[in-house]
C-alpha cells in the first residue's frame, strides 16, 4: 500500500502545483458593475496604440530627473510655478521638482510620513500625513494644521488616508486602503474601518462623510477641473470608476471607466486619464508588488520605513483568488513588437504585495497607460524603467509628465496640458 500511497500524494501535489500555478480569475462582478458597458482591458491593446498615443510626440523620451529615493509618491503642481511636489515617503520628507531649471530640492521635513498630496486654490498643500492617519494642510513656509484627526470616522482612525483630490469649492476626497506601515501605533486595532471606502471633507471641515464604498482597495484618485466628475482607482479590483459629484459632496452614477487598478492618476486638457499600472492589468511590471506585512486585511503595504522595495510577499488572498507576488521584468519591448508588450493574465492580490503585484509583470509593462474618458478607448503606454506610483502635469506650461516610480523621478514632455492644477 505505500507505493500506491505515494503515488496518490504525489498526484495531489502535483495537480495542486499546478493549480496553485495558474492566474485566478478576475475579481468577480460586483453589483455596481452589473449595469455598465465594458470598459477598456488589457486586450484592447493593438499594433495602432501601443506606442505612447496621440498626446505624446513620437520621439519623446523617458528621462530620469533624479535617483536614490527609497520610495517616491504623491505628485502634485503648483499652478503658479508649475513645480511639482513630491514625497520620499520611507524617508519622511517632502521633495519640490523646480520648473524653472529641473532640479530637486527638499521642501519639508519631517512630513508626518505624508503619501498622496494635492495643492488647494490658497496654495496650501492637502496631504494624507500616514504616521498618525491624518490629513494635513501645509503653508507654503511649511507649517501644517490637521484638517483629519486620529480620531478620523465615526471616532475610530481611518486606515491610512492614501491619495487625496481637492475641488473647486475646496471639498476634499479621500481614499482610504490600508497598507501596514512600521511607524504606526501598535496599539491601535488594525483595521480600525469595516469597509475600505472614499470619504469627502466640505469646506467647512467640520464633517467626514463616508461617500463611496464597494471596493477592495481604493487607491489613486483625480476629479476634473469643472468639480463635476470623481475617478477613483480600485487597485486590487483592477477597475477604475467614474462618480458624478453632488453640491453637498454625495457621489452618484457609479460607472466603469475602465479595467486597470492604479495607485496614482492624472488628467489633461483633452479628457484623457493617465493611470499608473501595468499592461496586464494591475501593478505587475519592473520591480513588482511593494512587499508588506501579511494579514493587513487585504493586500501588504509599502516597504518599512528605511527598507527598499521589494517584491510582493506570501499573504492572505484578498476576494478574487491566491496570493501572488508580481514576476520582475525590464522595461524593453518583447521581438517583433515596437514599445509595448502583449498582456499578461492576472492574478488576484495577495496580502504581501501592494495592488498584489496584480498579476506576472512582463518585459516592459510598468507604465502609464492613457484613456479618452470621452470615449472609454485606450489609446497609448509610456514604459518607465521603475513603475510609477503618482504623477502630475508640471513646468511652466504644465505640459511636462512628472512621475515618481520606486526610487527615482521621471519626466516625459507631452503635447497637452495638464488639466487639474488649482487656479
Amino acid at each position: 500500500m505505500k507505493p500506491l500511497r505515494s503515488l496518490l500524494v504525489l498526484a495531489s501535489l502535483t495537480a495542486w502545483q499546478h493549480l496553485a500555478a495558474q492566474p485566478a480569475a478576475p475579481a468577480p462582478v460586483s453589483a455596481a458593475d452589473s449595469a455598465v458597458a465594458p470598459a477598456v482591458t488589457p486586450a484592447e491593446f493593438t499594433a495602432s496604440n501601443l506606442g505612447m498615443g496621440p498626446t505624446i510626440a513620437a520621439d519623446a523620451t523617458v528621462t530620469k530627473v533624479q535617483g536614490g529615493f527609497t520610495f517616491t509618491e504623491g505628485t502634485t503642481t503648483d499652478a503658479k510655478t508649475g513645480d511639482v511636489y513630491f514625497v520620499d515617503q520611507n524617508n519622511n520628507r517632502i521633495h519640490k521638482w523646480s520648473a524653472a531649471d529641473n532640479k530637486v530640492s527638499l521642501f519639508l521635513e519631517p512630513t508626518g510620513y505624508s503619501n498622496g498630496q494635492y495643492f488647494d486654490a490658497k496654495g496650501n498643500l492637502i496631504a494624507c500625513a500616514d504616521e498618525k492617519n491624518e490629513l494635513w494642510s501645509i503653508t507654503p513656509d511649511g507649517k501644517h494644521t490637521v484638517l483629519i484627526t486620529s480620531a478620523g470616522y465615526e471616532g475610530k482612525p481611518l486606515d491610512g488616508p492614501n491619495d487625496v483630490w481637492v475641488r473647486p469649492d475646496g471639498g476634499l476626497y479621500i481614499t482610504d486602503p490600508i497598507y501596514r506601515r512600521n511607524w504606526w501605533d501598535p496599539s491601535v486595532t488594525r483595521p480600525s474601518q469595516s469597509i475600505r471606502s472614499v470619504y469627502y471633507l466640505g469646506p467647512d471641515r467640520k464633517e467626514l462623510k463616508r461617500v463611496a464604498a464597494d471596493f477592495q482597495m481604493p487607491n489613486g484618485i483625480i476629479g476634473t477641473p469643472d468639480g463635476k466628475t470623481l475617478y477613483v482607482a480600485d487597485m486590487n479590483a483592477r477597475k477604475t470608476y467614474g462618480f458624478d459629484i453632488q453640491p453637498d459632496g454625495s457621489l452618484t452614477n457609479r460607472h466603469l471607466v475602465a479595467n486597470y487598478g492604479s495607485d496614482g492618476m492624472t488628467l489633461d486638457n483633452q479628457g484623457n486619464l493617465y493611470v499608473t499600472t501595468g499592461l496586464g492589468g494591475g501593478f505587475g511590471g519592473a520591480r513588482g508588488g511593494r512587499g508588506g506585512a501579511p494579514g493587513a486585511g487585504g493586500p501588504g503595504g509599502q516597504p518599512p520605513a528605511g527598507a527598499a522595495p521589494r517584491a510582493g510577499g506570501p499573504g492572505a488572498a484578498a476576494p478574487g483568488g491566491a496570493a501572488v507576488a508580481a514576476a520582475p521584468g525590464v522595461a524593453t519591448p518583447p521581438p517583433g513588437v515596437a514599445g509595448a508588450v502583449p498582456p499578461v493574465p492576472g492574478g488576484a492580490p495577495g496580502a504581501g504585495g501592494r495592488g498584489g503585484g496584480r498579476g506576472p509583470g512582463g518585459p516592459g509593462s510598468s507604465g502609464v497607460v492613457i484613456v479618452d474618458t470621452k470615449t472609454g478607448k485606450l489609446v497609448g503606454f509610456i514604459t518607465v524603467p521603475e513603475q510609477p506610483a503618482n504623477l502630475a502635469f508640471g513646468g511652466k506650461n504644465h505640459d511636462t509628465l512628472i512621475m515618481t516610480a520606486r526610487t527615482s523621478l521621471y519626466s516625459i514632455p507631452t503635447k497637452v496640458k495638464g488639466a487639474n492644477p488649482a487656479k
